[in-house]
Protein backbone atom coordinates (compact mmCIF):
# COMPACT_ATOMS: atom_id res chain seq x y z
CA UNK A 1 0.00 0.00 0.00
CA UNK A 2 2.97 2.41 1.01
CA UNK A 3 4.50 1.34 -2.09
CA UNK A 4 2.03 2.42 -4.40
CA UNK A 5 1.54 5.64 -2.93
CA UNK A 6 5.10 6.32 -3.37
CA UNK A 7 4.80 5.23 -7.12
CA UNK A 8 1.71 7.37 -7.86
CA UNK A 9 3.69 10.75 -5.86
CA UNK A 10 6.61 9.99 -8.66
CA UNK A 11 4.71 10.07 -11.65
CA UNK A 12 2.62 13.31 -10.48
CA UNK A 13 5.35 15.54 -12.08
CA UNK A 14 4.77 18.97 -12.40
CA UNK A 15 1.65 21.16 -12.53
CA UNK A 16 0.55 23.43 -15.29
CA UNK A 17 1.65 26.86 -13.33
CA UNK A 18 5.09 25.06 -12.58
CA UNK A 19 5.46 24.64 -16.18
CA UNK A 20 4.31 28.66 -16.73
CA UNK A 21 6.34 29.65 -14.06
CA UNK A 22 9.51 27.95 -15.26
CA UNK A 23 8.74 29.16 -18.84
CA UNK A 24 8.23 32.36 -18.09
CA UNK A 25 11.49 32.61 -16.09
CA UNK A 26 13.52 30.99 -18.75
CA UNK A 27 12.34 33.90 -21.71
CA UNK A 28 13.57 36.96 -18.84
CA UNK A 29 17.19 34.85 -18.39
CA UNK A 30 17.43 34.61 -22.14
CA UNK A 31 16.30 38.26 -22.82
CA UNK A 32 18.96 39.46 -19.93
CA UNK A 33 21.69 37.26 -22.04
CA UNK A 34 20.89 39.03 -25.22
CA UNK A 35 20.86 42.24 -24.24
CA UNK A 36 24.13 41.72 -22.48
CA UNK A 37 25.57 40.13 -25.50
CA UNK A 38 24.73 42.67 -27.49
CA UNK A 39 26.17 45.71 -25.34
CA UNK A 40 29.34 43.63 -24.79
CA UNK A 41 29.46 43.30 -28.42
CA UNK A 42 29.21 46.81 -29.51
CA UNK A 43 31.66 47.64 -26.85
CA UNK A 44 33.93 45.03 -28.33
CA UNK A 45 33.87 46.40 -31.58
CA UNK A 46 34.37 50.36 -30.42
CA UNK A 47 37.48 48.73 -28.67
CA UNK A 48 39.07 47.08 -31.34
CA UNK A 49 38.56 49.81 -33.71
CA UNK A 50 40.09 52.33 -31.50
CA UNK A 51 42.99 49.79 -30.72
CA UNK A 52 43.53 49.90 -34.25
CA UNK A 53 43.08 52.98 -35.25
CA UNK A 54 46.06 53.73 -32.45
CA UNK A 55 48.20 50.61 -33.92
CA UNK A 56 47.83 52.45 -37.27
CA UNK A 57 48.71 55.74 -36.29
CA UNK A 58 52.25 54.53 -34.27
CA UNK A 59 53.11 52.47 -37.20
CA UNK A 60 52.72 54.95 -39.82
CA UNK A 61 54.44 57.33 -38.05
CA UNK A 62 57.32 55.10 -37.07
CA UNK A 63 58.07 54.48 -41.15
CA UNK A 64 57.24 58.02 -41.62
CA UNK A 65 60.27 58.34 -39.00
CA UNK A 66 62.39 55.89 -41.06
CA UNK A 67 61.56 57.70 -44.21
CA UNK A 68 62.63 61.56 -43.40
CA UNK A 69 65.52 59.71 -41.41
CA UNK A 70 66.89 58.84 -45.21
CA UNK A 71 65.82 62.12 -46.69
CA UNK A 72 68.42 64.29 -48.32
CA UNK A 73 71.11 60.98 -48.58
CA UNK A 74 73.01 62.44 -51.77
CA UNK A 75 72.32 65.60 -51.95
CA UNK A 76 74.80 66.97 -49.67
CA UNK A 77 78.53 67.08 -50.03
CA UNK A 78 81.94 68.77 -48.39
CA UNK A 79 79.82 69.99 -45.66
CA UNK A 80 76.91 71.41 -47.92
CA UNK A 81 74.08 71.34 -49.86
CA UNK A 82 74.57 70.61 -53.04
CA UNK A 83 71.53 71.44 -55.13
CA UNK A 84 69.46 74.83 -55.58
CA UNK A 85 67.13 73.12 -57.98
CA UNK A 86 66.93 69.66 -59.60
CA UNK A 87 66.60 68.64 -63.13
CA UNK A 88 64.70 65.29 -62.92
CA UNK A 89 62.59 62.94 -65.35
CA UNK A 90 60.93 59.95 -64.90
CA UNK A 91 57.83 59.27 -67.25
CA UNK A 92 55.05 61.74 -66.65
CA UNK A 93 57.37 63.48 -63.66
CA UNK A 94 59.51 66.37 -64.76
CA UNK A 95 61.37 68.52 -62.88
CA UNK A 96 62.96 71.25 -65.18
CA UNK A 97 65.29 73.91 -63.85
CA UNK A 98 62.59 72.95 -60.87
CA UNK A 99 63.52 74.79 -57.49
CA UNK A 100 64.05 71.51 -55.31
CA UNK A 101 64.61 70.83 -51.34
CA UNK A 102 64.89 66.44 -50.29
CA UNK A 103 62.13 67.75 -47.45
CA UNK A 104 59.28 69.61 -48.65
CA UNK A 105 55.94 70.41 -46.80
CA UNK A 106 53.14 72.01 -48.64
CA UNK A 107 49.86 73.06 -46.65
CA UNK A 108 46.70 73.29 -48.44
CA UNK A 109 42.93 73.48 -46.57
CA UNK A 110 44.33 72.82 -42.60
CA UNK A 111 46.02 69.42 -44.03
CA UNK A 112 49.92 69.27 -44.74
CA UNK A 113 51.71 67.12 -47.66
CA UNK A 114 55.10 65.72 -46.82
CA UNK A 115 57.16 64.72 -49.31
CA UNK A 116 60.49 63.09 -49.39
CA UNK A 117 63.70 62.82 -51.49
CA UNK A 118 66.47 60.52 -51.16
CA UNK A 119 69.19 57.88 -52.14
CA UNK A 120 69.24 54.33 -51.98
CA UNK A 121 72.74 53.73 -52.25
CA UNK A 122 75.12 53.67 -49.09
CA UNK A 123 77.74 55.49 -50.84
CA UNK A 124 75.11 58.56 -51.49
CA UNK A 125 76.97 60.36 -48.93
CA UNK A 126 80.09 60.54 -50.36
CA UNK A 127 80.69 62.45 -53.93
CA UNK A 128 83.77 62.62 -56.62
CA UNK A 129 84.58 65.42 -58.96
CA UNK A 130 85.00 64.89 -62.59
CA UNK A 131 87.97 64.94 -64.82
CA UNK A 132 86.94 66.60 -68.08
CA UNK A 133 83.38 68.50 -67.93
CA UNK A 134 79.91 66.56 -68.53
CA UNK A 135 78.06 66.78 -71.95
CA UNK A 136 75.36 65.59 -70.34
CA UNK A 137 75.95 62.10 -71.99
CA UNK A 138 78.92 60.65 -70.16
CA UNK A 139 81.23 61.32 -67.07
CA UNK A 140 84.62 60.83 -66.64
CA UNK A 141 85.63 60.52 -62.61
CA UNK A 142 88.85 61.45 -61.30
CA UNK A 143 88.22 58.81 -58.67
CA UNK A 144 86.48 55.61 -58.69
CA UNK A 145 82.56 55.66 -57.98
CA UNK A 146 80.85 52.19 -57.11
CA UNK A 147 78.28 52.79 -59.72
CA UNK A 148 76.40 49.99 -61.56
CA UNK A 149 74.82 49.78 -64.68
CA UNK A 150 71.19 50.75 -64.26
CA UNK A 151 72.38 52.95 -60.97
CA UNK A 152 71.31 56.77 -60.63
CA UNK A 153 73.58 59.29 -60.18
CA UNK A 154 73.74 63.19 -59.63
CA UNK A 155 75.36 65.99 -61.12
CA UNK A 156 76.00 69.09 -59.06
CA UNK A 157 77.67 71.67 -59.57
CA UNK A 158 81.26 72.44 -57.63
CA UNK A 159 79.82 75.96 -56.68
CA UNK A 160 76.17 75.90 -55.71
CA UNK A 161 74.13 78.05 -57.81
CA UNK A 162 73.22 76.15 -61.16
CA UNK A 163 70.57 73.25 -61.08
CA UNK A 164 71.56 69.62 -60.29
CA UNK A 165 70.67 66.69 -62.56
CA UNK A 166 69.52 63.51 -61.98
CA UNK A 167 71.35 60.55 -64.46
CA UNK A 168 70.92 57.07 -65.07
CA UNK A 169 74.02 54.91 -65.86
CA UNK A 170 73.80 52.70 -69.03
CA UNK A 171 77.27 51.69 -69.40
CA UNK A 172 80.67 51.88 -67.14
CA UNK A 173 84.08 51.93 -67.97
CA UNK A 174 86.49 50.95 -65.57
CA UNK A 175 89.31 53.34 -64.59
CA UNK A 176 93.35 52.12 -64.93
CA UNK A 177 96.25 53.23 -64.33
CA UNK A 178 95.76 55.78 -67.34
CA UNK A 179 92.57 55.94 -68.15
CA UNK A 180 89.34 57.71 -65.90
CA UNK A 181 86.11 55.59 -64.80
CA UNK A 182 83.65 56.33 -67.62
CA UNK A 183 79.90 56.83 -66.61
CA UNK A 184 77.31 56.92 -69.83
CA UNK A 185 74.00 58.08 -69.78
CA UNK A 186 72.77 56.87 -73.30
CA UNK A 187 68.38 58.04 -73.92
CA UNK A 188 67.56 54.16 -72.61
CA UNK A 189 68.24 55.14 -69.23
CA UNK A 190 65.08 55.50 -66.87
CA UNK A 191 66.30 59.14 -66.20
CA UNK A 192 67.56 60.07 -69.54
CA UNK A 193 64.30 59.60 -71.70
CA UNK A 194 61.86 62.42 -73.30
CA UNK A 195 62.85 65.55 -74.77
CA UNK A 196 65.92 67.47 -73.34
CA UNK A 197 65.78 69.71 -69.97
CA UNK A 198 65.88 73.29 -70.69
CA UNK A 199 68.84 74.63 -70.93
CA UNK A 200 70.55 71.63 -69.12
CA UNK A 201 73.42 72.58 -66.62
CA UNK A 202 77.16 71.92 -67.87
CA UNK A 203 78.95 70.95 -65.61
CA UNK A 204 82.64 71.32 -65.85
CA UNK A 205 85.78 69.78 -64.00
CA UNK A 206 86.12 69.91 -60.72
CA UNK A 207 81.60 69.39 -60.99
CA UNK A 208 80.71 66.65 -58.11
CA UNK A 209 78.83 63.48 -59.07
CA UNK A 210 77.41 61.32 -56.23
CA UNK A 211 76.30 57.55 -56.45
CA UNK A 212 72.26 57.24 -56.39
CA UNK A 213 71.26 53.75 -56.60
CA UNK A 214 67.23 54.03 -57.15
CA UNK A 215 66.00 57.38 -56.45
CA UNK A 216 63.27 57.15 -53.98
CA UNK A 217 60.34 60.37 -53.73
CA UNK A 218 57.84 59.65 -50.93
CA UNK A 219 54.69 61.58 -50.56
CA UNK A 220 52.38 61.47 -47.49
CA UNK A 221 49.12 63.20 -47.89
CA UNK A 222 45.73 63.10 -46.04
CA UNK A 223 42.72 62.37 -49.15
CA UNK A 224 39.07 61.88 -48.28
CA UNK A 225 40.08 61.02 -44.82
CA UNK A 226 42.76 58.46 -46.06
CA UNK A 227 46.67 59.23 -45.20
CA UNK A 228 47.95 57.65 -48.46
CA UNK A 229 51.74 57.10 -49.30
CA UNK A 230 52.11 57.89 -52.82
CA UNK A 231 55.29 57.51 -55.16
CA UNK A 232 55.51 60.10 -57.63
CA UNK A 233 58.52 58.09 -59.43
CA UNK A 234 56.34 55.02 -60.18
CA UNK A 235 53.46 54.33 -61.74
CA UNK A 236 50.33 51.95 -61.82
CA UNK A 237 48.20 50.59 -59.03
CA UNK A 238 51.71 50.30 -56.72
CA UNK A 239 52.13 53.73 -56.77
CA UNK A 240 49.20 54.75 -53.90
CA UNK A 241 49.06 53.03 -50.44
CA UNK A 242 46.09 53.36 -48.08
CA UNK A 243 47.93 53.86 -44.21
CA UNK A 244 45.85 55.14 -41.58
CA UNK A 245 42.45 55.56 -42.46
CA UNK A 246 39.81 58.20 -40.63
CA UNK A 247 42.32 60.83 -40.65
CA UNK A 248 41.06 64.14 -39.68
CA UNK A 249 44.55 66.10 -40.09
CA UNK A 250 48.21 65.88 -40.75
CA UNK A 251 50.21 68.84 -39.58
CA UNK A 252 54.08 69.28 -39.99
CA UNK A 253 56.44 71.52 -38.62
CA UNK A 254 60.62 72.01 -39.15
CA UNK A 255 62.98 72.02 -36.93
CA UNK A 256 65.29 75.15 -37.78
CA UNK A 257 68.57 76.30 -36.65
CA UNK A 258 70.70 79.90 -36.38
CA UNK A 259 72.79 80.83 -39.03
CA UNK A 260 76.10 79.23 -38.61
CA UNK A 261 75.15 77.04 -35.81
CA UNK A 262 73.45 73.56 -34.82
CA UNK A 263 71.36 74.66 -32.25
CA UNK A 264 67.89 74.36 -32.55
CA UNK A 265 66.33 78.02 -33.12
CA UNK A 266 62.52 76.63 -32.69
CA UNK A 267 59.65 75.56 -34.59
CA UNK A 268 58.10 77.06 -37.43
CA UNK A 269 54.96 76.06 -39.59
CA UNK A 270 55.23 75.06 -43.09
CA UNK A 271 53.85 78.27 -44.62
CA UNK A 272 55.52 80.76 -42.71
CA UNK A 273 57.70 83.03 -44.68
CA UNK A 274 61.45 81.95 -45.01
CA UNK A 275 64.06 84.62 -45.16
CA UNK A 276 65.56 84.12 -48.57
CA UNK A 277 61.85 84.04 -50.11
CA UNK A 278 59.42 81.23 -50.13
CA UNK A 279 58.10 78.98 -47.16
CA UNK A 280 59.66 77.08 -44.73
CA UNK A 281 58.07 74.18 -46.09
CA UNK A 282 58.97 74.92 -49.53
CA UNK A 283 62.31 77.17 -49.40
CA UNK A 284 63.77 79.32 -52.45
CA UNK A 285 67.49 79.05 -51.33
CA UNK A 286 70.03 76.59 -50.09
CA UNK A 287 70.85 78.60 -47.31
CA UNK A 288 67.19 78.20 -46.17
CA UNK A 289 67.38 74.73 -47.01
CA UNK A 290 69.82 73.97 -44.85
CA UNK A 291 68.93 75.36 -41.72
CA UNK A 292 66.29 72.73 -41.41
CA UNK A 293 67.01 69.84 -39.18
CA UNK A 294 64.31 67.99 -37.86
CA UNK A 295 60.58 67.68 -38.06
CA UNK A 296 57.61 67.10 -35.73
CA UNK A 297 54.89 65.54 -36.84
CA UNK A 298 51.01 65.26 -35.34
CA UNK A 299 48.93 62.48 -37.27
CA UNK A 300 45.30 63.04 -35.91
CA UNK A 301 43.29 60.15 -36.33
CA UNK A 302 39.24 59.39 -35.08
CA UNK A 303 37.45 56.01 -34.01
CA UNK A 304 35.93 54.60 -36.76
CA UNK A 305 32.80 54.22 -34.76
CA UNK A 306 30.67 56.20 -32.92
CA UNK A 307 29.41 56.53 -29.37
CA UNK A 308 25.74 56.69 -28.42
CA UNK A 309 24.76 59.51 -26.64
CA UNK A 310 23.11 59.19 -23.45
CA UNK A 311 18.88 59.31 -23.41
CA UNK A 312 17.78 63.07 -23.84
CA UNK A 313 21.80 64.07 -24.18
CA UNK A 314 24.18 65.28 -26.44
CA UNK A 315 27.41 63.36 -27.33
CA UNK A 316 30.12 63.40 -24.61
CA UNK A 317 32.67 61.54 -26.24
CA UNK A 318 34.83 64.49 -27.12
CA UNK A 319 33.80 67.34 -25.63
CA UNK A 320 36.67 70.11 -26.24
CA UNK A 321 38.84 70.51 -29.81
CA UNK A 322 41.80 68.08 -29.88
CA UNK A 323 45.39 70.34 -29.07
CA UNK A 324 48.06 70.10 -31.43
CA UNK A 325 51.52 70.00 -30.63
CA UNK A 326 52.41 71.90 -27.19
CA UNK A 327 49.90 72.96 -25.05
CA UNK A 328 52.01 76.72 -24.55
CA UNK A 329 51.26 77.11 -28.36
CA UNK A 330 47.23 77.19 -27.97
CA UNK A 331 46.78 75.81 -31.23
CA UNK A 332 43.99 73.34 -31.09
CA UNK A 333 41.97 71.54 -33.89
CA UNK A 334 37.85 71.28 -34.46
CA UNK A 335 36.79 67.96 -36.23
CA UNK A 336 33.64 68.76 -38.77
CA UNK A 337 30.77 66.44 -38.61
CA UNK A 338 30.42 63.11 -40.09
CA UNK A 339 27.29 63.33 -42.14
CA UNK A 340 24.05 63.74 -39.14
CA UNK A 341 26.56 62.79 -36.35
CA UNK A 342 28.04 65.69 -34.47
CA UNK A 343 31.69 65.66 -34.36
CA UNK A 344 31.43 65.14 -30.30
CA UNK A 345 30.70 61.44 -30.71
CA UNK A 346 33.76 59.90 -31.74
CA UNK A 347 37.34 60.03 -29.51
CA UNK A 348 39.98 61.32 -31.43
CA UNK A 349 43.66 60.43 -30.42
CA UNK A 350 46.65 62.36 -31.49
CA UNK A 351 49.92 60.47 -32.22
CA UNK A 352 53.25 63.23 -31.97
CA UNK A 353 56.17 62.39 -33.27
CA UNK A 354 59.65 64.34 -33.45
CA UNK A 355 62.02 63.21 -35.85
CA UNK A 356 65.69 64.21 -36.56
CA UNK A 357 67.21 65.04 -40.32
CA UNK A 358 69.70 62.48 -40.18
CA UNK A 359 71.17 63.11 -43.53
CA UNK A 360 70.74 67.23 -43.06
CA UNK A 361 72.64 66.70 -39.64
CA UNK A 362 75.68 65.05 -40.68
CA UNK A 363 76.26 65.88 -44.55
CA UNK A 364 76.21 69.97 -43.26
CA UNK A 365 79.23 68.93 -41.00
CA UNK A 366 82.49 69.94 -42.77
Amino acid sequence: MCASRRLGAAQRGLSIIELMIGIVISLLVGLAASSSAMVFGAMQRQGLGAGAAVVSGATTLAQMKEDAAQAGLGFFGNGAYMCSGLNLRVGATVLDQANFSPVRITRSGGQDQLDLVYATAVAGGANVALRTASNMGQAELQTYLPANVGDAVLLAPAQLGAPCTARSVTAVVASTETTPQTLTFAATGLHNQGAAITNPALYPIGARVSLLGALQWHRYRVVEGNLQLELPLQAGANATVVLVRNVVALRVRLGIVALGTDTLQGWVEPDAAAPGGGTWGEPTTAADAQRVRALRVNLVTRSPQAELPKAGQSCEATTAAIPLFDAADNLTLTPTDMGSTAWQCFRYRNNDMVIPLRNYIVGLRP
